[in-house]
Order: structure tokens, then C-alpha cells, then sequence
């Protein structure tokens, strides 16, 4: 494919509508939308402004990020993480499930991803 193909394609991409999944939980619907990529790796990082987080703090950043009311406004904020880590379980696994499938983070996105990679198909070692 040839550079100017790439860049109207990768065009088209950035200017598409962001992804969202709708979810409830907790007797309330929310909104979650797809993380574009600075804010994916703050969540990766472990959350919000360089701070460090370990791996349960990094699934509540990408709700905390990614969760948004009808109107599109921000549901959590960063103060909300204590709580959020107090909430029941499977109420907020509703919510992360549904975040991870979402942004591609799940093991099944990872391994289809794995699996049409040139290094895998080459035959590289991975």
C-alpha cells in the first residue's frame, strides 16, 4: 500500500465517531467510550497524571476515563477511586468487562491480534 493509501486511511480512522458501549450497572446506564490513545496509556500507566498505580488501580483509571453520562459528561473523577474500589464487585465488573472489550484489551483481542500479526504468521518467535 502506498504512503498516501496509509494516510487516508489512518484520515478516515481519526475521523471516525468515537466507539461506545452502553452498560448498567449499579440501577444506572452508562456510556462508555472508547479510549483514544494518550488517554489509553495514562490508563496503562496505571492512571491519571503520571501517577502510579498497580493493575486493580489501572482497570478502575479506564472506567474512571471512559465513563460518561448521557450528555457525555464525565461520571468519575480521580477523588472517586477509593470508593470505586469499595464498590461491589460485580457491579464494577460489568463496568470493566465491558471497558476492556471495548479498547481491545481483553486475552481474545490479544490473541487474534497475535495470530494476524506478520511476525506470528512469518513464523517469528514471539
Amino acid at each position: 500500500m502506498k504512503r498516501d493509501q496509509i494516510r487516508a486511511k489512518w484520515s478516515d480512522n481519526v475521523a471516525e465517531e468515537r466507539k461506545t458501549v452502553d452498560v448498567s450497572a449499579f440501577g444506572a446506564d452508562f456510556t462508555l467510550y472508547k479510549l483514544g490513545y494518550r488517554d489509553l496509556q495514562e490508563a496503562r500507566a496505571g492512571g491519571m497524571k503520571g501517577e502510579s498505580f498497580d493493575a486493580t488501580q489501572h482497570l478502575l483509571a479506564l472506567i474512571v476515563m471512559s465513563a460518561k453520562d448521557e450528555d457525555g459528561l464525565q461520571v468519575f473523577e480521580k477523588a472517586d477511586l477509593g470508593r470505586l474500589l469499595e464498590s461491589d464487585g460485580a457491579e464494577m465488573d460489568k463496568l470493566v468487562q465491558a471497558a476492556l472489550e471495548l479498547n481491545g484489551l481483553t486475552t481474545k483481542a490479544h490473541d487474534e491480534g497475535k495470530e494476524s500479526s506478520p511476525a506470528t504468521t512469518a513464523g517469528a518467535v514471539s
